[in-house]
């Protein structure tokens, strides 16, 4: 018997280590181990895929044989690595749940997400029949009053002072000039030729088959047969600092021939009776104390030996009289604002020494002109301007503006919205940002909308400090529509060695450029920006 049972033991012994994990082979006793919390791999799915149904019955599956070779020594384990391994096994099942978790509620999220960023772009704004507008002649205003003080150039129609033609081929002269007493830096020639042809491609992206501007430019000095100050104006200059009687000017020779004697100097290099219009550089420390050489015409009676009597219009200075030793200044953007003068824009508005227009600063963020001034000259018509008078207005109008600065005049859609109020006054409404010809900062793009009233006097007034911009647009015929919820977007830029931080100075001011939820009125209309480029306006009734 008692054989019997040995054997019975050493075959029960056998059967329980073949049984056995691999993990758990031990002759030692099994410990007792903890109840763990159930974790959320071993719940019960709502769904019941991960999970079997509980009342089915489990089927014990048979133990397979190992070979000799496959089972390990009981003595390779000990009872606390089998605790252990089987307490991180239960802990990474729990982590590895808790991020299926995760991913579960971010998954919904993004979902969230993505679904409300569908509904926005599932409701578009409906923008209003184009049906509804108006001929651009409509807005065509006419100036019928001219006041003392005011400058020959246009406000409205028809454009009355044009002593440069506005259509056609117009052929520019630009001419280096310099005195026996100042002589120019060679330096200077070879910048400014590598950008005076820039007015070339300004007239074809802004004007396109409308007008031409062609430069003739010698890559010289041309010295005058006298000194700098026979050229010169003192008054001139000292009136601009805002130190010399007004009105009191002091030349060694008349004007007309101070002209006369560069046109000759010249006469061999430039034909002066195809030119209409003449743009002198000067040594910048020639137009400084004590020289003040400045030379300026609308045009007149003038006569050269080749070409004997011609009518050339003439801006001369302007490059150094702030500072005689500062010749950054590019020429091309200058000899354009003066130009365009002469064909007939009154400029300096509606913010003089603003960021949106060559005519208001010609060395600023951008050269283009407004699409009012592109109207005026008759560059830009019903393929870029859109018009609608305020009776259409009883209903909202909504509209899409082009960006005034990226599409030029070969590129047809709507620059501007203009609406009539009176038969003297008008609103027009624009887009801007950057562009071939804009610099302007990401920060000041958006709408603008300026205010005209073509019969008003023009109010002028080079850094007029003690005014205040309200006061200021209160004089002049047109002003931009300001924000008073909202200062001007600022500029962080570089101080220009000259005028310092010259863009931060409306930082202080109501903005003028205006972002979506931003609502305007003059008089009894309202403007909403929608979006960007996309305005709404309506003429409230009472």
């Amino acid at each position: 018997m008692k054989k019997i049972g040995i054997i019975m033991l050493l075959v029960f012994s056998l059967y329980a280590c073949e049984s056995s994990p691999a993990e758990n082979e031990s002759l030692e006793p099994p410990q007792v181990i903890e109840p763990q919390e159930p974790s959320p791999a071993d719940e019960p799915s709502e769904e019941g895929s991960l999970n079997e149904d509980p009342t089915l019955e489990q089927e014990t599956p048979e133990p397979e044989e190992e070979s000799e070779d496959e089972t390990e020594d009981p003595g390779d384990s000990t009872t606390e690595e089998n605790t252990e391994e089987a307490i991180n096994e239960e802990t990474a099942q729990d982590d590895e749940a808790a991020t299926d978790e995760t991913e579960d509620v971010g998954s919904e999220e993004a979902t969230d997400e993505e679904t409300e960023n569908s509904d926005v772009e599932e409701t578009p704004i409906i923008l209003s029949d184009l049906d509804r507008l108006d001929d651009v002649d409509v807005c065509r205003l006419r100036q019928t009053m001219f006041h003392d003080g005011d400058p020959p150039q246009s406000k409205g129609f028809p454009l009355g002072y044009n002593v440069v033609p506005p259509d056609g081929v117009i052929d520019i002269a630009i001419l280096a000039v310099d005195f026996p007493d100042v002589p120019g830096d060679p330096t200077l020639i070879d910048r400014w030729v590598e950008e005076v042809y820039q007015l070339e491609a300004w007239s074809e992206f802004v004007a396109g088959d409308k007008m031409e501007y062609r430069v003739h430019f010698v890559p010289q000095w041309i010295t005058t047969p006298r000194e700098a100050k026979w050229y010169g104006c003192e008054g001139c200059l000292r009136q601009i600092q805002g130190d010399y009687e007004e009105g009191v000017v002091f030349r060694l020779q008349d004007e007309m021939d101070a002209i006369d004697e560069v046109f000759t100097a010249a006469d061999d290099l430039y034909d002066w009776s195809e030119m209409e219009f003449a743009h002198m550089i000067f040594p910048p420390q020639a137009e400084a104390a004590p020289h003040y050489v400045r030379l300026y015409s609308h045009g007149g009676n003038n006569s050269t030996p080749n070409a004997g009597n011609v009518f050339v219009p003439v801006f001369g200075g302007f490059m150094g009289w702030r500072a005689p030793d500062f010749t950054d200044y590019t020429v091309w953007d200058l000899a354009l604002h003066e130009v365009l003068h002469k064909q007939g824009l009154m400029g300096h508005g509606p913010r003089n020494g603003g960021d949106y227009s060559v005519m208001q600063d010609q060395h600023g963020y951008t050269d283009m002109i407004l699409s009012w001034e592109a109207f005026v000259l008759g560059w830009w018509d019903e393929n870029h301007l859109a018009c609608i008078s305020d009776e259409k207005l009883t209903e909202p109008f909504t509209f899409e503006l082009d960006s005034l600065d990226a599409n030029g005049a070969s590129i047809e859609g709507p620059k501007n919205l203009m609406i009539p109020m009176s038969d003297e006054e008008i609103l027009v409404i624009e887009y801007r940002t950057d562009g071939p010809f804009s610099d302007i900062p990401k920060q000041r793009h958006g709408i603008t909308a300026y205010f005209i009233n073509v019969n008003h006097p023009q109010f002028r007034c080079d850094g007029c400090d003690d005014l205040t911009q309200e006061e200021y647009d209160e004089r002049n015929f047109w002003y931009y529509l300001t924000d008073p919820n909202r200062n001007h977007p600022c500029v962080v830029d570089k101080p220009h060695p000259v005028i310092g931080y010259k863009h931060n100075r409306f930082c202080k001011d109501p903005a003028y450029v205006h972002i979506p939820g931003t609502i305007l009125s003059v008089d009894d209309i309202t403007i909403t920006v929608l979006d960007k480029n996309i305005v709404q306006v309506q003429k409230n009734i009472e």
